[in-house]
């Protein structure tokens, strides 16, 4: 087996990162809150540049 095949027993094994905890209820209401006006936002007029 060619050496870089071998794992090191001078090196720590490696550790995956803990994942993020789960976002707030406020940070959610609040995102909600921005998701909705978006929406309302998106359903007037939309404005396209000049085609010519």
């Amino acid at each position: 087996m060619p050496p870089y095949d071998r794992p090191r027993q001078d090196e720590p094994a490696l550790r995956l990162p803990e994942p993020p905890p789960p976002p707030s209820p406020a940070l959610l209401r609040r995102a909600e809150r921005g998701w909705a006006e978006f929406l309302r936002r998106a359903e007037g007029p939309v404005r396209t540049g000049d085609a010519s």
